[in-house]
C-alpha cells in the first residue's frame, strides 16, 4: 500500500509541485510498483534471492536519498552527503535493476518446463507477456534514466574533478 503512493511522485512532477521531469519520474515508479505489487501478488517471489539485492539497494538509496532531503529542509546538507546523494546510483543502480530483473525472470515460466514460482501458480500467458514485455523496456529504459541521473550528478557535482574533490572533503 505505502509504495503504491509512489505514484504520487508522477502526479507532483506532473503538476509541478516538485521539479522533477515527470517521464524519468514515471518509468522509476513504474518499474518499482511492478516488483512491489508482483512480489506481494506472489508469495513464492519472497524466497528469491534477487529481493534480498532489491532491497539492499532500495534501502541504501531511501536512506541516503531523505536523509539528504531532511538535511536540505535544515539548511544546506554537508558536501560529503551531496556527493553521497549523487553518487550511490552508480553501484545501487545497476545492482537493483539487475535485482529486478532477475526478480521478473525468477516469475516466468521456463524454458524447459520447469516450474517458476509463478508458472506453478498457473500464471495467465497476458500476464507472462506482460513481465516480458517489462522486462524488453528495461533496454531502452535503463540507458536513458541512467544517463539523465549522470546529468543531474554533472549539474550538482559539476566535472569529474569536482565531484572527486568533493568525495575527499
Amino acid at each position: 500500500f505505502w509504495q503504491n503512493l509512489a505514484a504520487l511522485e508522477v502526479a507532483h512532477a506532473l503538476l509541478g509541485v516538485v521539479r522533477a521531469p515527470w517521464l524519468t519520474t514515471a518509468m522509476q515508479v513504474a518499474s518499482r510498483l511492478l516488483v512491489v505489487n508482483l512480489v506481494e501478488a506472489e508469495p513464492a517471489l519472497w524466497a528469491v534471492w534477487p529481493l534480498l539485492l532489491v532491497g539492499a539497494c532500495w534501502g541504501c538509496t531511501e536512506v541516503v536519498r531523505y536523509a539528504w532531503y531532511a538535511a536540505n529542509l535544515l539548511g544546506t546538507p554537508p558536501k560529503p552527503h551531496t556527493w553521497l546523494r549523487y553518487s550511490t546510483f552508480l553501484l545501487l543502480y545497476p545492482l537493483g535493476v539487475l535485482g529486478e530483473l532477475l526478480i521478473l525472470h525468477a516469475a516466468l515460466p521456463t524454458p524447459l518446463g520447469q516450474s517458476a514460482p509463478l508458472a506453478a501458480a498457473g500464471v495467465p500467458t497476458p500476464v507472462a507477456s506482460l513481465l516480458r514485455a517489462a522486462m524488453l523496456a528495461y533496454v531502452p529504459g535503463f540507458p536513458l534514466l541512467f544517463m539523465h541521473m549522470l546529468r543531474q550528478r554533472a549539474k550538482v557535482l559539476g566535472g569529474a574533478r569536482e565531484c572527486a574533490r568533493v568525495a575527499h572533503a
